[in-house]
């Protein structure tokens, strides 16, 4: 997760119209957040092919079953980097298949922290991403408690957010706004 250290900001790509804006930017590593099989491969390729690190919501993919045996499988159609998801099993399963992992996390109320900090223990992504992004008392709580790198999403749309958030333990944040999509550099 060296990449998700020194990166700080990642292109999330809700709509595959953006692939385009992600490929004409100096960002390094996207995360695709949803799509079907088909043209989640043509995306990947293209942008692998352009040097992009790519990431895929799998909970999200249309056309595969969220669930170990689907990732799996969508491993075996094409080559990506990493995998995005709240689901233990698919951490695990992404682990034993050579992927970079981040646990996706919700944070909705006070116990959310204790639950994040037991999975994190239980399932050991190589990264986390806390949503909504905008959660700096949050940030702080469950830095204090893991050790992977964390990376927050949702909710940011402004530079100024991006700053707000990139100034708290996170190592990167993810945004969909391709206006945001510019390096800041490594704290």
């Amino acid at each position: 997760m060296d990449t998700i250290r020194h990166e700080r900001v990642i292109a999330a790509i809700a709509d595959l119209r953006h692939v385009v804006t992600a490929l004409e930017s100096d960002i390094h590593t996207v995360f695709l957040l949803h799509d079907n099989v088909r043209e989640l491969e043509q995306a990947v390729r293209l942008l692998r092919a352009n040097g992009k690190r790519v990431f895929i919501h799998f909970d999200m993919v249309d056309g595969v079953a969220p669930n170990p045996a689907g990732l799996e499988h969508l491993t075996s159609l094409f080559p990506f980097d990493g995998v995005i998801t709240t689901k233990g099993g698919v951490i695990r399963k992404g682990k034993k298949l050579g992927l970079v992992t981040i646990q996706r996390i919700f944070m909705i109320d006070s116990r959310s922290i204790d639950m994040a900090v037991s999975a994190v223990e239980k399932y050991e992504p190589d990264a986390v991403e806390i949503m909504p992004g905008l959660l700096a008392k949050a940030v702080h709580r469950l830095h204090e408690f893991i050790s992977p790198p964390l990376i927050t999403g949702g909710m940011i749309s402004t530079r100024e957010e991006v700053e707000m958030m990139l100034a708290t333990p996170v190592a990167a944040i993810s945004a969909s706004t391709t206006g945001l999509w510019i390096p800041s550099p490594c704290a």
